[in-house]
């Protein structure tokens, strides 16, 4: 009985163990190579968003800032002038109702 492996046999193992290597080297290199550019496009997407929802804030902001204005538009029109609480501007009085 022979224990150890023929010259032929040496050779293929080697050849696996070649080919083994080489395919895990590549696979972790192509994995690397996706990781990257997965994580460049992850933070394009967060930069992105950012911008988008500041725009958003942004817009909201100042739809507030134009309704508060109206409003104080409006506050300051129905003040009390003379102890009379005006409602109606002056020019449509003809047209309420006397009572």
């Amino acid at each position: 009985m022979v224990a150890g492996l023929n010259k032929e046999d040496r050779g293929v193992k080697r050849y696996a163990v070649l080919v083994f290597i080489l395919g895990l080297i590549l696979t972790v290199f192509i994995t690397h190579i996706v990781y990257r550019g997965q994580q460049q496009l992850a933070e394009s997407n967060f930069e992105f968003l950012t911008d988008n929802q500041a725009e958003n804030i942004k817009e909201l902001v100042m739809l507030d800032i134009s309704f508060i204005g109206a409003g104080a538009s409006f506050y300051h029109a129905t003040q009390h002038r003379h102890g009379i609480t005006l409602l109606v501007s002056p020019h449509h009085w003809s047209m309420v109702r006397k009572a």
